[in-house]
Parts: C-alpha cells; sequence; structure tokens
C-alpha cells in the first residue's frame, strides 16, 4: 500500500492512478545499471571487435584474391581470343581452361566474401558493445 499524495488515503501499491480521489502516479522505470567494471570490459572488448573488424576487412588476402580475379578474367579472355582462332579440335581444351578460371574465380569470390563478413560482424558486435556503454554510462549520470 501506498500513500495518496493528493487526498492521503491508502492505495493499492500497483494502482496508476488514486481510486478515490484519481490522482495519477508516476509509472516508476526499473533501470539496471551495469558497474563500472563491466562497462570498461566491454569497452575494451568493443573497441578491439571494431579495430580487428577494421583489419578484417582490410586484410591482405581480400587484394590477394580481387588480384586472382582479374588475372583469371584476362586468362578467360585470352583462351576465348585462341579458341576463336583455332581449329576445330582444340577448341574444346580452351573450353576446359575457360571452365576451370571461372572455377577458381568463383572459389576465389566466396573466400573473399567469407573475409569480409567475419570483417563486418566483428566490427558490428564492437560497435553495439561501445553504444551499450555509451548508453549506460548516459543513464548513470542522469541518475545521479
Amino acid at each position: 500500500m501506498r500513500v495518496c499524495p493528493e487526498c492521503g488515503k491508502n492505495v493499492d501499491e500497483k494502482a496508476l492512478a488514486c481510486s478515490y480521489c484519481g490522482f495519477p502516479f508516476e509509472k516508476k522505470e526499473k533501470i539496471y545499471l551495469v558497474s563500472s567494471k563491466v562497462m570498461i570490459i566491454a569497452f575494451v572488448i568493443g573497441l578491439i571487435m571494431m579495430i580487428a573488424g577494421i583489419k578484417t576487412i582490410n586484410d591482405p588476402m581480400v587484394s590477394f584474391y580481387k588480384q586472382h580475379i582479374q588475372e583469371c578474367e584476362e586468362g578467360i579472355t585470352d583462351a576465348q581470343r585462341e579458341k576463336a582462332t583455332t581449329l576445330i579440335t582444340l577448341k574444346s581444351g580452351y573450353d576446359d581452361i575457360i571452365s576451370t578460371y571461372e572455377r577458381l574465380i568463383k572459389d576465389d569470390l566466396r573466400k573473399m566474401r567469407i573475409i569480409q563478413i567475419k570483417g563486418y560482424v566483428m566490427l558490428t558486435i564492437g560497435l553495439g558493445l561501445l553504444v551499450y556503454v555509451i548508453y549506460n554510462y548516459y543513464l548513470q549520470k542522469r541518475r545521479k
């Protein structure tokens, strides 16, 4: 039970307004604050995750795969050009070369995307942790 500040009568603790005079009670917000040690740990982990994510996105292997894809595309162009000027009996060999280059490109694109997705996931998690820490810091400052 709590006392109504308007009429002074006892009212149920869960009531949103006084049942006698209708005075509205403020809704109590439950805010769960995080300890400063947890916030520091979350901040450091968030920062590390962001840095690791950026490094992963800029991984040298991505540049390698991009260069390899470009070389394979040039190989396909060369094979198509050679195929057009070659005897019919040798054309199937160029088809095999072209399909091999296409398979290599597909494989490199898959590997490159996996690296980039890992980086973006780490970056997002890190950013989320930093936002969480800043929001909790704001709530603690507001409560004081």
